[in-house]
């Protein structure tokens, strides 16, 4: 049980990474109209060098593995923002001192923009397709069911026809 976990860690932090190279790079992509400059490209694929392992510990430190995909909630989405905002200062900063040129401020705005956007879009869209939600339109030609009653049974009840094909529960009913 133990590998799976670890197993479940690490596809979450290769995704995070990837995540990373993916909102370095659309970011120049936007800020140069999908055509990047030669001399700016070369920069880019450069700076990736010592971002990626820089955004990895800002994601380490700040424990975005601590939890379950499938349980993703506010508090690991704040998780997600703050490493974003963390990297893109460090990186801002890490340029300032070290006068380092070729990259536009237009690419430090937009990238935590799109990291905070991928990591926490692809966190909710696994959360949504594990709990059944995604599947909701093929869903259209089932038969809609209102449950009467908010008790425990009420609630295991909506656990198991939330797994259904046959039956949508489009309402609670109670005192």
């Amino acid at each position: 049980m133990k590998s799976a976990g670890l197993v479940r860690t690490l596809s979450a932090f290769v995704h995070d990474l990837a995540a990373a190279v993916a909102a370095w790079v659309v970011a120049y992509l936007l800020r140069f109209n999908l055509a990047v400059p030669p001399e700016f490209a070369a920069s880019m694929w450069d700076k990736l060098l010592w971002i990626v392992p820089l955004q990895a510990a800002i994601c380490l430190r700040l424990g975005l593995y601590r939890g379950l995909w499938r349980y993703a909630s506010f508090t690991d989405f704040r998780r997600i923002i703050a490493s974003a905002l963390i990297g893109a200062m460090s990186i801002a900063i890490f340029l300032f001192f070290f006068q380092l040129r070729l990259v536009p401020r237009s690419v430090l705005v937009l990238y935590p923009i799109l990291l905070a956007t991928i990591m926490g879009g692809s966190r909710i869209a696994y959360r949504a397709w594990k709990e059944g939600h995604l599947m909701r339109l093929s869903r259209l030609e089932a038969r809609r069911v209102v449950v009467i009653g908010a008790g425990t049974a009420a609630a295991r009840l909506l656990t198991s026809l939330g797994r259904s094909e046959e039956w949508l529960v489009v309402g609670l009913l109670d005192d």
